[in-house]
């Protein structure tokens, strides 16, 4: 049983990690990021730590937010949703309000695009993720690491993932000068033999 009372639910998920995910989801620190280059896994890996933590942190609410609503939507949510679908997840998708809840815990995933992030304001969060941080203002990313406070939290995490766009404020923060409680992991363009057992050409055609 959880603290409110939930009979605790062990699911299995299909998912099989490639080794620079598997760092990403053993990481413990604070604000975590994985980044790499196209075709590295980043959604999968982005996608599959939110699912984690709504179980870790039952009750609880997280976010899962990306720079836009065009890609939250197409992107980002569509690639959650996938996932819960095909491992047989029970959940209830609110799509007016953009607010997913997970049947077995009780958590709540909030969607947010954060280009506008004075709109984040004002959310006590247990986590939150970010896809494609390396479009991402600075200052949303500063705003979210505010709402990481909820007293109930069984694991406070804030993490993103990214594709590399120079020397910019992510690497900046997480690469060349990082910050106390910060971790990144960095894939390798040909790790993901998934995606080279589909296509062998992938890379050489980039």
């Amino acid at each position: 049983m959880d603290r409110a009372g939930r009979e605790r639910v062990l699911r299995g998920i299909e998912y099989v990690p490639l080794p620079s995910q598997a760092r990403f989801h053993r990481s413990t620190a604070r604000f975590k990021g994985f980044s790499g280059p196209i075709g590295s896994g980043k959604s999968q890996a982005l996608c599959q730590e939110a699912i984690k933590l709504s179980y870790v942190n039952p009750g609880r609410t997280g976010l899962l937010g990306a720079p836009t609503y065009p890609m939250l939507r197409d992107a980002t949510q569509a690639a959650l949703l996938e996932i819960l679908s095909r491992n047989r997840i029970p959940y209830e998708f609110n799509k007016a309000e953009n607010i997913l809840k997970m049947e077995d815990t009780g958590s709540r995933i909030l969607f947010r695009a954060v280009e506008e992030f004075d709109r984040l304001r004002g959310t006590n969060l247990a986590w939150f993720g970010l896809d494609e941080l390396t479009y991402t203002q600075e200052e949303a990313w500063v705003v979210l690491e505010g709402r990481l406070r909820d007293p109930e939290a069984t694991r406070l995490c804030g993490f993103a993932v990214w594709t590399p766009k120079g020397y910019d404020w992510v690497y900046r923060r997480f690469v060349a000068d990082a910050v106390e409680g910060y971790e990144v992991v960095l894939a390798q363009p040909f790790e993901n033999r998934h995606l080279l057992a589909r296509v062998p050409d992938f890379y050489e055609r980039l």
